[in-house]
């Protein structure tokens, strides 16, 4: 059962974007992002802006990154938000496991993704930008047996992204799989 509002980055919903995936790597609980903006522009953006009147400007990917990491109370009032987009208990959960700053929690999130009644095609392409080789082999696994050409097309983006030897090893065998089999 795919849920309408968890899209690709390339889809066009019929509504307002509901895409948990990100557009670029994901700064998330890995990366602190900086916010050089408001420094430099001499007002403070919580002096302007009530923090849950700045949430609902941010797509889902900008308040999914805005959760990990976050203090407990600017977490509960992302969730809030993506409640109010339509986000059910059991993908804030998994957006949760995705913002884990416990590597294992995002391994264990992997390797259940399969049995959730959800799509774990934009899941998947989330933690494809995960700072852990760990996790990123893994997802390179699980896209690699997928039938999404979306997810076929972040394993080439990534070919040419990928840092770690082991992860990039993967890719560059994944790709000389299918020259092999056009070949007998």
């Amino acid at each position: 059962q795919k849920l309408p509002h968890v899209i690709f980055p390339d889809e066009k919903p019929a509504e307002e974007p509901r895409s948990v995936l990100p557009s670029s790597p994901v700064p998330g609980p890995f990366e602190p992002e900086s916010n050089s903006s408001s420094r430099n522009s001499g007002l403070s953006t919580a002096s302007v802006i009530s923090p849950d009147d700045a949430l609902t400007h941010l797509s889902d990917t900008e308040l999914i990154q805005r959760m990990c990491g976050a203090s407990s109370a600017l977490r509960s009032a992302v969730e809030s938000q993506l409640r109010s987009r339509g986000y059910d208990e059991r993908e804030l959960k998994i957006a949760r496991r995705v913002c884990d700053p416990d590597t294992p929690v995002r391994m264990q999130l992997l390797e259940s993704l399969a049995g959730l009644p959800t799509s774990p095609g934009p899941w998947l392409y989330w933690l494809s930008h995960d700072p852990e080789p760990m996790i990123r082999r893994k997802v390179v696994s699980l896209m690699a047996t997928s039938q999404d050409p979306r997810l076929h097309r972040r394993l080439r983006e990534m070919q040419s992204l990928e840092t770690d030897a082991a992860v990039r090893l993967q890719l560059e065998q994944l790709a000389d799989t299918p020259r092999q089999s056009q070949r007998r």
